[in-house]
């Protein structure tokens, strides 16, 4: 559905409004896709591995989407372009190994994180040139599979290129070890202009409101002017700053090696605030809702509200975190060195307890190596290159293909077998449905009387539909138990109506996540033992809403129930 919703950006070329053309999103650096809705906290804790795809050597470099495809550097010198969706040149199994669309060579390894803008992509090299290559890996390739592409143009600047480039208004913004910050034409790659600081720029610019903003490893952060490179201010940190800024409101957020994450006016340069971490800040920060993520050296995730910088919350132990955070869909997901990808709530509230508020992962993915890559989230899959050579390819299990689909009239009882996957949609249903262990079932816009009863399902899916228990039976209204995959009745933000039941809802045992999320019950509504988060949110509940046994407790995102009584882990909901 988001595939289909596209914006222009400023080079007037056209992407999916669900992409993540380059590092940290966009070229403000938000950290941010703020149109990913397919993961959410009620599927992420079945967040696994769907596919990988080998390159040389390690994966430093970190992924951008565009336009269905999926693009990195590694250290064996090489830019890399695969198939988003994981199916093109891909092999069958679980997870899948994909080869990539295309290669295109440069002379030294590709550290510097790919920027897709106008049909092009540029990313620098190790042997301090940056490229720009045809983003469909047509023009100036050969036939393949894979094809090799030869670049559309090449410029030369004085040392290593690792920091990655910006493109705004048809100018591509890049550092350079030679302490030069360059602005480049995009189409021909001629230098518009140049300026030096005072060291090596490995932070990679952001640019906004006609001003590009970056780091030096001379300890500075400096605000340029965008047509000429004119320093506007330059304000002094007390290490080098190679986390990269990110801006909002405003205000220009920034780490530094002296152990601070800073909060600098952007037309002055001016620190509104600077709070300390235990270590080194070279994690670039993600802002979302007055929220600033960012990891640090010591080991944790911090969350800091924007105005002040005061702590909200914390994730320790994670090992090194030089990955930067993204965030979609109220979810922040970062890497470490430890080699996992973890997921954290953005609000702070599941899973974390204490004062100061302390926070575990929601889901913890394993790679083979350290993560120093920065993930990119778009379209309901979550990409990450990881030192172990791989990139990789991280989303919940997806409705499996319909065995058997009923529509109109359909007189009960309705059976969905073990090996069944049974889509039900638009249907009046005149009697029971009921689903063995194993089967999957995904209902929409539909009335059935009688209940739905699911043992184990591989899949469970209600949306948009009126369900009414058996007469005489209010607790077989709605009846899910033992779900392997994530449990959804009603949620909206994912494009699943609310429900209307007759009766009585009870979840239990879900063991990869569920939402319940702005139905109409007018009996109890129980959600008990389930060892993955559950979201219970913006429900209409006309007797008790109680929750015991699960763990972690339950979480409403914000969106309080009404009830005419809560009771347990869900009194506060």
């Amino acid at each position: 559905m988001l595939a289909a919703v596209v914006t222009t950006i400023a080079t007037g070329s056209v992407v999916f409004a669900a992409d993540w053309p380059e590092f940290r999103f966009g070229p403000t650096h938000p950290g941010l896709n703020p149109a990913e809705n397919a993961i959410s906290a009620g599927n992420v804790g079945s967040l696994a591995t769907a596919w990988t795809a080998p390159t040389g050597n390690g994966v430093y470099s970190s992924p951008s989407v565009a336009g269905g495809t999926v693009y990195v550097g590694s250290d064996d010198g090489k830019l890399y372009a695969f198939d988003a969706a994981g199916m093109t040149n891909c092999s069958p199994g679980s997870p899948r190994t994909c080869s990539p669309v295309w290669t295109a060579a440069t002379g030294g390894a590709v550290r510097s994180s790919p920027a897709v803008a106008g049909g092009t992509v540029y990313v620098g090299s190790d042997d301090g040139k940056l490229y720009a290559f045809d983003a469909a890996g047509l023009f100036n390739c050969s036939a393949g599979p894979p094809r090799t592409c030869l670049a559309r143009w090449v410029t030369t600047t004085g040392a290593i290129v690792r920091s990655s480039p910006a493109v705004s208004n048809g100018v591509v913004y890049v550092g350079s070890d030679d302490a030069g910050l360059y602005a480049l034409n995009a189409t021909t790659g001629m230098v518009i202009w140049k300026t030096i600081t005072g060291a090596a720029v490995r932070s990679s610019p952001a640019v906004a409101g006609g001003v590009v903003f970056v780091g030096s490893d001379d300890k500075a952060v400096y605000a340029l002017d965008a047509a000429t490179g004119a320093v506007l201010w330059k304000t002094t940190t007390g290490a080098a700053v190679r986390s990269s800024p990110a801006v909002a409101n405003g205000v220009v957020y920034v780490g530094s090696d002296d152990t601070g994450l800073y909060a600098l006016n952007a037309t002055t340069g001016q620190v509104v605030w600077k709070t300390i971490t235990g270590a080194s800040v070279r994690s670039s920060p993600a802002v979302s809702n007055g929220v600033v993520f960012v990891g640090s050296d010591d080991t944790n995730v911090y969350a800091l509200d924007a105005p002040t910088g005061a702590v909200l919350w914390t994730a320790p132990a994670l090992s090194l975190v030089r990955s930067s955070p993204a965030v979609g869909n109220g979810l922040v997901y970062v890497g470490s060195d430890g080699g996992s990808l973890s997921v954290f709530d953005a609000l702070g509230s599941a899973n974390c307890s204490g004062t100061p508020k302390i926070c575990s992962p929601l889901r913890t993915v394993p790679t083979g190596g350290l993560l120093r890559s920065s993930p990119a989230v778009a379209d309901g899959v979550v990409y990450v290159g990881s030192v172990d050579g791989r990139l990789y390819a991280l989303a919940p299990p997806g409705p499996p293909p319909c065995t058997r689909s009923l529509a109109g009239d359909v007189a009960g009882p309705v059976t969905v077998g073990s090996a069944e996957s049974v889509c039900i949609t638009s249907a009046r249903v005149t009697g029971p449905i009921s689903v063995d262990p194993g089967g999957a079932l995904t209902v929409n816009g539909s009335r059935i009387t009688n209940g739905v009863v699911a043992t184990s399902p591989s899949f469970f899916s209600l949306c948009g539909s009126q369900v009414a228990a058996p007469t005489g039976n209010r607790a077989q209204g709605v009846v899910v138990t033992g779900a392997r995959s994530p449990v959804l009745v009603g949620d909206p933000a994912v494009g699943c109506a609310g429900n209307r039941v007759a009766g009585d809802v009870s979840l239990t045992g879900a063991s990869a996540g569920l939402t319940l999320g702005a139905n109409t019950v007018s009996g109890n509504v129980s959600v008990d033992n389930n060892p993955s988060l559950a979201v219970v949110k913006a429900n209409m509940i006309f007797a008790t809403l109680a929750c015991s046994g699960n763990s972690p407790p339950p979480t409403n995102s914000g969106q309080t129930n009404a009830a005419a009584a809560k009771t347990g882990q869900c009194a506060a909901l």
